[in-house]
């Protein structure tokens, strides 16, 4: 019962780390500039990965769902690229 309840609380943790990710890197550059950085990360790791997040393919073959849902859905599309 205990490693269910770790393994969800694992799960929660990475779910609502990528989310709270997503959000600074897209809303960070009103507050600092230096947000620039971790954007550069994200989106070179998009470039170099085929438009596929990291994240959602790790968080895929860890708990067998991403924050997108229970599909493969690991592709980032062209208007969250802009």
């Amino acid at each position: 019962m205990s490693d269910l309840l770790s393994v969800k609380l694992v799960k929660s943790f990475f779910f609502i780390s990528h989310i709270i990710g997503i959000i600074t890197t897209n809303l960070g550059w009103l507050y600092t500039p230096n947000i620039v950085y971790p954007q550069l990360i994200v989106v070179s790791s998009w470039y170099l990965n085929k438009n596929q997040c990291l994240l959602s393919m790790l968080e895929y073959r860890l708990f067998g769902e991403t924050i997108m849902g229970n599909s493969r859905k690991f592709r980032v599309p062209r208007k969250h690229r802009m």
